[in-house]
């Protein structure tokens, strides 16, 4: 497949330039299932080990939305293989999904994976993606939550220094449907994650959290676009960067509330914490209301550990290696306890020692 032709919308990608970056031919990596996962995507091919008791595959994929004319996001759905779910009955424990590429120069991996979760029902998802030190990921997953049912979705990405990295994710929420999404970035040369939210229903809540913890010459950019389209729905989103060395975080969030969406709340928060004068942050946290009884905050702040916290903690026999440890975990864990599944907690908070 070549990748020369593909379009990159000039505003919204300024921050992350592909174009001149891609290999001109995705060259798909030999497909290893991984053992500890349900599903595995590895190259342009998908391997389903076994599915949690209430989870079944099914022929019609969940439409896009927010990002489908976005020809990074439209790229693994080109490819010949497809995964598409529903979920009818609330699974005992999460699904595992494992997102894998070799370091082989210039290898690539696709995946494509639509998910239905049923009026009334709950579904946990851990996805691991592990990249190699250079190639290519792209991943495009399409979620819709139905009425009242509820989904915990946390995604880790960890890439090597020289590797390129796409995630779009969508999701459409339904009446009483409740999201909780929670991202943590680690590496990357370039990393953009793309979430779109769409509130459809009445009393929907989206409680979105990321964390980019980056060193070397990293980048994450985060492009997030929440839409209310309905009245009394609600939307919380943090947006975090971790960021040491020379690394590059980055934030850009859109809150649209359509017109007649009246009664919602909403909020967006930026908060940059930077380990080195070397490493650089960036936030844009963007409200678009067309209604006139709403609720909404957003803001972005950056700053580097607080020397006075350092001191009040070394003043009471606190080293200073562990001070800052002690306060870059209060920085983080609020953003791992965005889920509220204590198994996909633990998997993000040993995911990130294992970076320090």
């Amino acid at each position: 497949m070549n990748l020369s032709n593909l379009k990159f919308d000039e505003e919204s990608w300024r921050f992350s330039r592909l174009a001149d970056k891609l290999p001109q031919t995705v060259t798909p990596v030999a497909m290893v299932p991984s053992m500890e996962a349900d599903i595995t995507f590895m190259g342009d091919q998908i391997h389903v080990a076994q599915l949690p008791t209430g989870i079944q595959k099914v022929s019609t994929p969940v439409s896009a939305s927010v990002y489908a004319h976005d020809d990074m996001a439209i790229l693994p759905t080109k490819t010949a293989h497809s995964l598409h779910l529903q979920v009818t009955k609330t699974p005992a424990r999460p699904l595992k999904i494992s997102i894998v590429r070799t370091a082989q120069p210039e290898g690539t991996t696709l995946a494509y994976f639509t998910l239905t979760v049923k009026a009334g029902v709950s579904c946990s998802i851990l996805e691991l993606c592990d990249g190699g030190e250079t190639g290519l990921t792209t991943q495009t997953h399409h979620f819709q939550l139905e009425d009242g049912a509820t989904l915990d979705h946390a995604v880790i990405l960890r890439e090597g220094t020289e590797a390129y990295h796409v995630s779009t994710l969508e999701y459409r929420l339904a009446k009483d449907a409740t999201l909780r999404q929670t991202v943590l970035a680690l590496g990357g040369k370039l990393t953009r994650i793309q979430l779109g939210i769409l509130l459809d229903g009445e009393n929907a809540y989206a409680h979105a959290a990321s964390l980019s913890a980056l060193t070397n010459k990293t980048q994450v950019d985060v492009h997030s676009h929440i839409q209310h389209n309905a009245p009394r729905s609600f939307s919380f989103q943090k947006a975090k960067n971790f960021l040491d060395q020379e690394s590059r975080g980055i934030f850009t969030g859109r809150i649209v509330i359509a017109k007649d969406s009246q009664q919602v709340a909403a909020q967006q928060m930026n908060r940059n914490l930077l380990l080195s004068k070397k490493a650089h942050a960036m936030g844009q946290p963007q409200l678009e209301i067309y209604a006139d009884d709403v609720k909404c905050a957003h803001g972005s702040s950056t700053g580097m550990v607080e020397e006075e916290s350092t001191f009040y903690l070394e003043s009471r026999g606190i080293s200073p290696k562990r001070a800052q440890e002690m306060l870059s975990q209060a920085f983080v864990q609020e953003v791992f306890n965005n889920s509220h599944d204590p198994s996909l907690v633990a998997a993000l908070q040993t995911a990130f020692q294992g970076r320090l």
